[in-house]
């Protein structure tokens, strides 16, 4: 598959993805952004950074076999819902693997709900066992998630973002990488996710009053 055949089909399938669902279509432009940014921090080869650019694009692809009534659910999902749910992971390697998108790219589609410390989904695996461009975006996924509103809750901010972060160094993230994101100036990550100091301070005032949130709290 040469580099024009992928950005084609990832465009449209991300006007596929747009049509479905709103705020995945938001979410999946953000994420980008950020991974690309974090990446920066690594000594990536151009093959790993094109990895990290289209699967970080393409992560939430399979969500279009996703139940509306799950998918867009405002509370919080049953056992079995989630369980639906985190079948988003399979379906999108299986699309991709069907379009013959390179293997860098959708192994970061299947592994990006992996954690460090394998307590993750759907293979369990471990350390390094997960690939780099994969340990990187799941930082970046979770940065996004805890910064943006959400159909069942409001923006938690910068600041109990970065500290959540910091506190699953070691268990859900992989420590070289928490690390080069508290390394990198918060003013970056304002401009990348299109938002003022003002808001970043604000965030955990507004959110005091919100349920609480874990990186692992929704599918």
């Amino acid at each position: 598959m040469t580099d024009a055949e992928i950005n084609s089909q990832t465009k449209a399938l991300l006007v596929a993805q747009r049509t479905r669902d709103v705020e995945t279509g938001g979410h999946t432009q953000r994420v980008t952004r950020l991974a690309l940014r974090l990446g920066r921090e690594f000594a990536l080869t151009e093959l790993e950074r094109t990895a990290l650019k289209y699967g970080a694009l393409l992560h939430d692809l399979g969500k279009l076999g996703t139940p509306d009534a799950i998918l867009k659910k405002t509370g919080r999902h049953t056992d079995e819902e989630r369980a639906v749910m985190r079948q988003h992971v399979s379906v999108g390697v299986q699309m991709l693997c069907a379009l013959k998108f390179p293997k860098e790219i959708w192994q970061l589609v299947a592994q990006h709900h992996e954690r460090w410390d394998g307590a993750g989904y759907p293979a369990g695996l471990r350390g390094a066992e997960i690939d780099l461009t994969a340990r990187i975006f799941a930082v970046a996924d979770t940065l996004d998630a805890m910064t943006s509103n959400r159909c069942y809750r409001r923006s938690l901010g910068y600041s109990r973002a970065r500290q959540e972060i910091s506190e699953c160094s070691g268990t859900q993230f992989d420590p070289q990488v928490v690390a080069a994101f508290l390394a990198i100036d918060p003013a970056d990550w304002d401009q990348l996710r299109g938002v003022g100091s003002r808001e970043r301070q604000q965030g955990p005032k507004a959110a005091s009053s919100r349920a609480s949130f874990s990186p692992c709290s929704r599918a």
